[in-house]
C-alpha cells in the first residue's frame, strides 16, 4: 500500500504514513448498500466490493454478454449476486 499523501510504501496495517504523517482514510462498505445494489442491479453489485469480488464480476460481465438472449443464465447470476450480498455479514463489510 501506498501513501496518498507522499507516495511512500507503507504497510497495509499502517493507521498513519511514518514518513509524512498522512491518516489512511480506510473506506468502510456497508451491507445494506451492497444488497441494495445486488437487488437493483445484480452482479454490478460486485463493483462494490470489487478488491475481493473482480473474478466474479468479470465472469458474470462476460456470461450475461454472450448469453443475453436467455433469460434464465442472467436471472441466475442476478439471483447468485443477491444471497452473496446477503450472506456476508457486517462484519466482513466492515473490515473490507
Amino acid at each position: 500500500m501506498f501513501c496518498k499523501e507522499c507516495g511512500k510504501k507503507i504497510s497495509e496495517n499502517a493507521h498513519s504514513c511514518p514518513s509524512c504523517g498522512e491518516p489512511m482514510r480506510i473506506e468502510k462498505k456497508s451491507r445494506s448498500t451492497a444488497i441494495i445494489i445486488a437487488v437493483l442491479f445484480g452482479f454490478w453489485t460486485w463493483v462494490y466490493t470489487y478488491k475481493d469480488d473482480s473474478t466474479k464480476f468479470w465472469i458474470s460481465l462476460i456470461v450475461n454478454i454472450t448469453m443475453f438472449w436467455t433469460l434464465f443464465i442472467p436471472l441466475g447470476i442476478w439471483i447468485w449476486s443477491m444471497i452473496e450480498a446477503i450472506r456476508r455479514d457486517d462484519n466482513w463489510y466492515k473490515c473490507y
